[in-house]
């Protein structure tokens, strides 16, 4: 039993590098989900026009959509703001 004692603990070290490079992959992986969650939550558009240009910008509308969509916007616009084209 006394010449085993080396192999056992060999086996203790290999274990526990293992688990210790499974900790460390999923803090890495909690860490990149957070990011990337919090990322999409930051860049909602924070007004019609901000979503609209977004919209435009993915292709999700064609620029007749697009301009269509903005003149009903400025029709409808009760600030003082000046328009941004």
């Amino acid at each position: 039993m006394m010449g085993m004692g080396s192999g056992m603990m060999a086996g203790a070290w290999l274990g526990g590098l293992i688990f210790l490079l499974l900790a460390i992959a999923a803090a890495a992986a909690i860490v990149l989900l957070v990011r990337n969650r919090s990322h999409h939550a930051t860049s909602v558009p924070s007004s019609p026009r901000e979503l609209l240009a977004h919209r435009f910008a993915r292709g999700e509308i064609d620029d007749e959509e697009y301009y269509l969509r903005l003149s009903a916007l400025d029709a409808t616009d009760t600030t003082s703001q000046p328009r941004r084209r």
